[in-house]
């Protein structure tokens, strides 16, 4: 099975990033986020993308939604949701005109945002509880207390010790892992999932030695080699030196060392 990859085009950067750590807590992907009009051409043009969620007010166009709509039905014919604060009968209608699948006020709940999206890529004539495809899940899953987690790789779990997991490390939409089964001088496996480190965070914060050290890194504990005399620390395996922000760590993180 596919994971639904989806476009948000929102111009607030808090709302983007809101609406992004959402859809992919719902095991979806972000394509990307965009803030205009043309961004959003742009992204569709050169991206695979399932589904758009778009604020109907744009930075470069009051109407900019629409505008990117009217650009999906003609050359992608993709569902889309409305986003929008304004009550404005007339450009309501405008937007009821180009098809859209769902349509939110702000400020919305996450469950209106969840049944929307599961909405709208539900095949037509197919209820919901009868498709698999709208069932999406995390591509990493961890039990407290567990030895193991789970990773998707190719769209099958593959199950991989924690000990074995030396770091994580996030850039942008995607997670790498850094694993190392046969030891730090073996050959190291790396595994890449489609989601914020926020979200591999989330998805692993019930096991103790594997904590986020700053924006970019979650290391494990025991695999941290030595620490500088300032907020430095080489884990194994890693030859360049991480910082650590004490914003991200736990208050007794140093005395676990």
């Amino acid at each position: 099975m596919n994971v639904p990859r989806i476009l948000i085009v929102e111009d607030d950067p808090t709302q983007s990033e809101y609406l992004a750590k959402k859809v992919e807590s719902f095991g979806y992907i972000v394509s990307d986020e965009v803030r205009t009009v043309s961004g959003a051409k742009a992204s569709l043009s050169k991206n695979q993308i399932d589904l758009a969620i778009i604020d109907i007010v744009l930075l470069d166009n009051e109407k900019g939604g629409i505008e990117v709509a009217k650009f999906i039905n003609k050359h992608f014919h993709i569902p889309f949701i409305f986003l929008t604060v304004q009550e404005d009968e007339e450009l309501d209608q405008e937007a009821k005109r180009t098809g859209y699948k769902n349509f939110l006020d702000k400020p919305y709940s996450e469950r209106q945002l969840k049944r929307a999206i599961n909405d709208a890529l539900c095949p037509p004539g197919v209820k919901k509880n009868e498709s698999s495809e709208n069932k999406p899940s995390t591509q990493i899953e961890y039990k407290k207390g567990s030895s193991w987690c789970w990773i998707k790789e190719n769209n099958i779990l593959q199950k991989v010790y924690v000990d074995n997991i030396y770091w994580i490390k996030g850039d942008g939409q995607y997670c790498s892992i850094f694993t190392f089964p046969k030891g730090k001088n073996g050959k190291p496996k790396v595994y890449t999932i489609s989601h914020r480190l926020g979200i591999a965070e989330e998805a692993l914060k019930e096991n103790p030695d594997l904590i986020r050290i700053n924006q970019k890194y979650i290391v494990n504990l025991t695999k941290i080699e030595k620490r500088t005399a300032g907020n430095g620390i080489y884990v194994e395996g890693l030859k360049d030196m991480l910082k650590v922000s004490g914003k991200t760590v736990p208050i007794d993180f140093w005395d676990q060392l």
